[in-house]
């Protein structure tokens, strides 16, 4: 009989014990489910304006490596006119731009509660979210830094669905401590990468010393064109830098999805300069940094690059948030780009002869 009661009793513990860990899978993956379907933030190209409230220097000042989140307050009006109040998490990313050394601002990563992420507001569904920032605040030529950087992924964007989403933002930036405002400045919200992935159909996983050569080759060779034309080097795949692999639609075969272009010719920073590796002495000067491949692969993606060249010219053209000097250069940069893919001896040249073997 006392068998039986132990019995009784240790079967009902792990009945309990699974029913439990079956509710808390079945809860993860309805929070995961609700990041992708309830999220409405990349579905506009609008500048979305809020105020920030935070600790300036308990945030500012924690940049080393066992960084934590700080809470942080958010104020913005809704469609309605209606002004909606948000406490949420907020701590400093990246590695070159939060040194103190190399950037006054640090880049920011904003952590959504559960509570405000099932609500109804403009982070309903995110769980993180990467915000891109100015290096050094209160100067108007970083602001423009942002913006060509933005522009660099919504490039990407008119050429493949397999691309990162952005939004810009206004902040009014606040320090809770002295109740003091700080500053504002425009910035930028990156896409989820599991979001991101979700929405393509993929997963993502960490491949380490995976060769550029195993990657999609058509997918490598757009990818590899793109850094090309936005004068970008400060990527690898072997060593997942700037670019994550994933696999969509149940291949084995990885595609790469490129981020982070603040060090290429483009946004042409003040801090960057070309690995010495490529021998250059600007970032400006570009070089094609993919695998060899046959003339006849290139004809696809330079057709791309064709026939969404207006578009990809539209995105600067009388975009007010950059000065003329600015669309002026960067209009002559893309022009120097689209000279040499329709000429099939610098096509041959840059692209065939001068690739990685």
């Amino acid at each position: 009989m006392g068998k039986i009661i132990v019995f009784m009793v240790v079967f009902l513990f792990c009945g309990i014990s699974v029913s439990a860990q079956n509710a808390k899978e079945k809860r993860q993956q309805l929070d995961s489910i609700a990041n992708y379907q309830n999220s409405t933030l990349f579905n506009s190209d609008e500048i979305i304006n809020f105020d920030l409230k935070f600790n300036k220097k308990a945030v500012f000042n924690d940049v080393g490596d066992n960084r934590v989140y700080h809470w942080a307050k958010v104020k913005y009006e809704n469609e309605n006119g209606d002004s909606v109040k948000l406490k949420i998490k907020v701590k400093t990313r990246g590695i070159f731009r939060r040194d103190p050394q190399n950037c006054n601002f640090p880049q920011l990563k904003l952590k959504i509660p559960k509570k405000v992420r099932w609500d109804t507001n403009i982070f309903s569904g995110q769980s993180s979210i990467k915000l891109v920032v100015p290096c050094f605040k209160n100067k108007e030529r970083y602001q423009e830094l942002v913006m060509k950087e933005y522009l660099a992924y919504r490039i990407y964007n008119l050429l493949t669905d397999l691309s990162y989403k952005v939004r810009l933002v206004n902040i009014n930036l606040t320090d809770s401590a002295s109740n003091k405002k700080l500053f504002s400045f425009r910035g930028y919200f990156i896409e989820e990468t599991k979001q991101m992935a979700k929405r393509i159909n993929g997963i993502t996983l960490k491949l380490t010393r995976f060769h550029q050569k195993n990657v999609d080759r058509k997918q490598m060779t757009n990818f590899a064109v793109f850094q090309y034309f936005i004068g970008n080097t400060d990527w690898s795949v072997s060593g997942l830098h700037n670019m994550k692999l994933l696999f969509i639609n149940n291949s084995n075969v990885p595609i790469a999805v490129p981020y982070d272009f603040d060090w290429c010719g483009l946004v042409n920073s003040p801090y960057a300069f070309p690995s010495p590796k490529i021998k250059t002495k600007s970032v400006r000067i570009r070089v094609f940094r993919g695998y060899e491949r046959e003339l006849e692969e290139y004809e696809p993606v330079i057709k791309k690059f064709n026939s969404k060249k207006t578009a990809i010219y539209k995105l600067f053209e009388n975009n007010q948030l950059l000065s003329e000097k600015t669309r002026k250069s960067t209009k002559k940069y893309f022009d120097e780009f689209y000279e040499t893919i329709n000429d099939p001896k610098q096509v041959r040249n840059k692209f065939v002869r001068a690739a990685r073997r």
